[in-house]
């Protein structure tokens, strides 16, 4: 039965209804693209980066003190004290931040098993350039390291990482071992400037070697190319198997188990597995995000297509009902983390942990107030008024 309008006052107060379906169904519409489209958190690891390094630089520092007390514990606390500063050398430089994508937990959910946590590890630390920067900061501490340019754990603080990184990266644009070993000495000049440390002519003419060979052994793996990313996964894969020449493919084989047929690795394999079962409830994270995208979207509809229709009037108690969660629990929430973590005293790693956390989930939350504060001061009376009539006549 169609709906019929009885008098000249209801129709007058259907037209005043045309505008507000229009408002509503923009925010409605904005709401649900934005929990689909926009990262639910984001991790600054940029932000968390310093407080980390200095709290293990303040704990190699009271494992030094502690380890005083005997030649074998001096020794352990000063390999402690190393492993510590050259944790906190490959953090210093990192500036990546952490997404956790709706987009990205749909691939996740769909991925078959085996494959769950490399879609996971990859759309978290590989496609933000994470692994890329830690990567570097770690071949400039482990050739410092490897070189003896490194006796003590002081000598990490010497280290200009950033610095270093760029002269690492330089190599990048090689086209010969020639080049290649160009590069080196001009990298190998750098770390002696900064350790204020002479490589005597026999580590020179090792590193140089080296080089050739990692250099040879990639462009042979890729086929003539070569980078620090090609450089890495190459000297990475496998033995006895195809070489990885990206960092998406080296996670992607380390989290898919891969790796087992190299004894060295064969741990991995547990790893695999353990990354897969975490990744599970991550994809079911997009069954959530989903469910509240799609209230907005039903929402979006009515009031869109009733703006064409006698009847004008629609209902919105479902979105009012549950459309608030995701600002809470990922905008919120964290917000509240951060002022209670600050209030309440927490070790300022933890406080900085919290604020460093964000989310987009707050356009959602804005359309949210907006949809009750229209409702209230807008649909109501209107609707209200139109239902009197309708009685009345």
């Amino acid at each position: 039965m169609s709906y019929k309008l009885y008098s000249d006052e209801e129709k007058r107060l259907q037209r005043k209804l045309i505008p507000l379906n229009i408002i509503v169904a923009l925010l409605a519409l904005v709401a649900a693209i934005s929990l689909i489209i926009t990262p639910l958190l984001k991790i600054d690891i940029g932000k968390i980066a310093p407080a980390l390094v200095s709290e293990m630089s303040g704990s190699s520092s009271s494992e030094s003190s502690e380890g005083e007390g005997s030649e074998s514990e001096g020794s352990e606390g000063s390999q402690g004290d190393e492993l510590s500063q050259m944790m906190a050398v490959m953090f210093e430089g990192v500036d990546a931040v952490i997404e956790l994508s709706p987009l990205d937990m749909a691939k996740v959910l769909i991925a078959p098993e085996n494959r769950k946590g490399a879609i996971l590890i990859e759309s978290l630390l590989v496609k933000n350039g994470f692994i890329e920067q830690v990567s570097a900061s770690f071949i400039n501490s482990y050739l410092a390291t490897k070189t003896k340019a490194i006796v003590s754990a002081e000598d990490f603080d010497k280290l200009d990482i950033d610095t270093l990184n760029d002269a690492l990266l330089k190599i990048d644009s090689v086209q010969s071992s020639e080049e290649m070993v160009e590069e080196l000495d001009d990298y190998l000049k750098l770390l002696e400037e900064q350790l204020d440390f002479t490589f005597t002519e026999e580590q020179k003419t090792a590193a140089r070697e080296n080089c050739v060979e990692i250099y040879e052994t990639t462009v042979a793996a890729t086929g003539g190319s070569f980078s620090v990313e090609e450089m890495i996964c190459v000297q990475m894969s496998p033995e006895g198997g195809d070489a990885y020449t990206s960092y998406s493919d080296l996670v992607m084989g380390m989290a898919s188990g891969d790796f087992d047929s190299d004894e060295s690795t064969s741990g991995l394999a547990d790893y695999a597995q353990m990354m897969n079962q975490i990744a599970a409830p991550y994809g079911y994270l997009f069954i959530f995000v989903a469910f509240h995208a799609l209230m907005w979207f039903i929402l979006f509809l009515f009031a869109f297509f009733r703006t064409f229709a006698k009847n004008k009037r629609f209902t919105m108690w479902y979105v009012k009902l549950v459309s608030c969660w995701p600002c809470i629990i990922f905008c919120l929430a964290p917000l509240a983390m951060t002022v209670a973590a600050a209030g309440v005293g927490l070790p300022a790693t933890l406080v900085t942990v919290f604020s460093a956390v964000s989310s987009m989930t707050w356009i959602s939350g804005i359309c949210y107030l907006l949809l009750w504060v229209f409702s209230i001061c807008w649909a109501f009376p209107i609707k209200h008024k139109i239902r009197k009539v309708r009685k009345g006549r």
